[in-house]
């Protein structure tokens, strides 16, 4: 197979029906939570006390203003993500919940929750 032929091959899965316009579909499109419809844009970004910027998105459809997380396992979780992520994998490594606790200060009932 000639190198032009294997680029060939390499290309056409991209040129099938699945992109058929100019660019291709934006994988990352967020949707209203409330009446799903797509006109949604940036309304502003604000900053997090430990986790960065994150973005305030408002529907031209319905007017609702929604946050990045808004739906998300992390919405309205107070503590750094990287924390979580900490207390997570602590726990699927099989640390029990009350050493869980212990270890970062946290109480039983919010790690559960």
């Amino acid at each position: 197979m000639s190198a032009s032929q294997q680029q060939n091959t390499l290309i056409e899965p991209l040129s099938s029906d699945f992109f058929t316009g100019e660019t291709p579909p934006d994988l990352l499109a967020k949707s209203c939570p409330h009446c799903h419809s797509e006109a949604v844009r940036v309304s502003q970004q604000y900053e997090t006390q430990h986790n960065g910027k994150r973005r305030l998105y408002w529907c031209e459809e319905c007017g609702a203003c929604f946050s990045q997380t808004y739906g998300s396992p992390i919405a309205g979780l107070k503590r750094p993500l990287s924390e979580i992520i900490k207390v997570l994998k602590a726990r699927t490594d099989g640390q029990g919940l009350n050493s869980t606790a212990r270890t970062f200060g946290i109480s039983k009932n919010t790690i559960k929750n």
